[in-house]
């Protein structure tokens, strides 16, 4: 699936992170096959660590907290240990959006 693939790509462009952040908000909703869910939390996993991310970045770490809520929490308290500030406030707000969903009332 081309989508997925441009998830998974490091682009740069005009637009590159807004529409990675649109087809993330999608496949939140609509999972592609595991092979492909795991290349795309692969991806946002090293952006995250690596510090390389831009614009509406957190729909990316939402689709990856869908698909791998354990393995980004991994991913959170290693970002927390990072030396770059931009990269330990993202890695708190994973580990805060995690704890939410966790202690979050079932509705019933």
């Amino acid at each position: 699936m081309r989508a997925v693939t441009f998830v998974a790509a490091e682009s740069f462009g005009l637009w590159h992170n807004r529409a990675r952040a649109k087809l993330c908000r999608y496949f939140k909703n609509h999972p592609p096959p595991d092979g492909q869910c795991r290349s795309m939390v692969d991806a946002i996993v090293n952006r995250l660590i690596e510090g390389r991310f831009y614009e509406q970045f957190k729909d990316q770490l939402s689709m990856a907290m869908r698909f791998a809520p354990d393995r980004m929490a991994e991913t959170a308290a290693v970002a927390s240990r990072s030396d770059k500030d931009y990269i330990r406030r993202y890695g708190a707000w994973v580990r805060h959006a995690l704890d939410s969903q966790t202690t979050a009332p079932d509705g019933g």
